[in-house]
């Protein structure tokens, strides 16, 4: 477990960051405490110090709803900060919620699907996986990997960290068979 979250954390720092450059926030104050707080969290999470990014990352995600509303982008990528956190903790059923709100935010959202959707639902599948939840974990991984296949491409060296994991659930599981077969392979 520990090598699939060190495989990821580059991408959770680079998520929590995403946030600092959204779009104009609607209450100037609040977005730059959030911002600030999101920062915060990232920087501690990648430090290991993972109960203070936890205080921030909760901090962010309140930050972030009275900045810019609970179903907001920004909020979405605080939630998944949130999870990744708790999960780095070993606290799987704890990052449930989080991640689930953010995926709902994400589902919701009415711009096109993009790689911070394809990364909740990875995240998201590692903790339903490791909460017993094998079948809800295959479809989270399969439906993280054909999204970042779609938005990157099959031949982009970032689609490896959605393979990556879906393979080592694959590999893990012993209930599960794979059902999902690269690009372009045939029957």
């Amino acid at each position: 477990m520990k090598t699939i979250l060190a495989s990821l954390l580059p991408v959770i720092l680079c998520a929590a960051l995403s946030a600092a450059q959204a779009a104009p926030p609607q209450s100037p104050d609040a977005a730059d405490e959030a911002e600030s707080l999101s920062a915060a969290a990232a920087d501690l999470f990648n430090q290991g110090k993972y109960d203070e990014a936890g205080r921030h990352a909760e901090q962010a995600v309140a930050a972030w709803e009275k900045a810019r509303g609970a179903e907001h982008a920004d909020a979405a990528k605080a939630l998944y900060l949130l999870g990744a956190v708790r999960m780095a903790q070993g606290r799987f059923v704890d990052a449930d919620p989080p991640l689930t709100r953010a995926l709902a935010i994400y589902e919701k959202a009415p711009a096109a699907p993009d790689l911070g959707l394809a990364r909740v639902l990875n995240y998201l599948s590692v903790a339903r996986f490791k909460q017993g939840r094998e079948g809800e974990a295959v479809k989270l991984v399969q439906r993280s990997l054909q999204l970042a296949e779609s938005l990157l491409g099959p031949e982009q060296v970032e689609l490896a960290e959605f393979l990556k994991l879906a393979a080592d659930i694959y590999r893990i599981s012993p209930t599960t068979s794979c059902s999902c077969r690269p690009a372009g392979s045939e029957g």
